[in-house]
């Protein structure tokens, strides 16, 4: 098995965010983009992409490209990431949603349509007794063919504690069992 270039790029969120960047990054490295998670940041969509097919000996080389020809987008970071070996393991969601008969949150709602694990982060504007409310939320979609379409929610406080790709994998995962 061999190492997966991968990038991390914000843009302006926008109803066809998501596209734009896929598009963007693939006119710039010619690489199929593949994106495998996204964050919801107050007016910011930040995407972590796997380039498919990609072989890029330097990380560097791959964001300069992409700043250079992708006026929308800035580069926050790009990795080669070796194979994991095995399986993550299992992480429980706080809270599971049938799609169909409960009322979504709206990360759910934009994971749901994206069809990617999604986080949120939801600042608070007023300060409740002395102590800050803010949090990241993280929706991640269960597996259709399994049965009911299921979305499964966490929250972490704190803004500094975002989620990552390798939680939400871990998550879809604990969703299965």
């Amino acid at each position: 098995m061999t190492s997966t270039s991968k990038l991390r790029v914000a843009v302006p969120d926008m109803a066809d965010a998501l596209e734009v960047v896929m598009a963007e990054v693939a006119s710039a490295t010619g690489f199929a983009a593949q994106p495998v998670f996204q964050e919801v940041d107050h007016s910011e969509l930040v995407v972590e992409l796997r380039l498919a097919g990609s072989r890029a000996p330097d990380p560097g080389l791959i964001a300069h490209a992409v700043e250079a020809s992708a006026n929308d987008l800035n580069v926050l970071s790009t990795w080669m990431e070796p194979p994991l070996g095995h399986d993550p393991a299992p992480l429980a969601t706080d809270t599971v949603f049938d799609v169909i008969d409960d009322p979504l949150p709206e990360v759910a709602r934009r994971a749901l349509r994206d069809g990617l694990p999604t986080a949120q982060w939801f600042p608070t504007t007023k300060d409740v007794a002395g102590g800050d409310r803010s949090y990241w939320m993280l929706a991640v979609l269960g597996n259709p063919s399994d049965g009911p379409a299921l979305v499964g929610v966490q929250r972490r406080r704190g803004y500094s504690y975002r989620f990552s790709a390798h939680e939400a994998a871990s998550a879809r995962i604990g969703l299965a069992s």
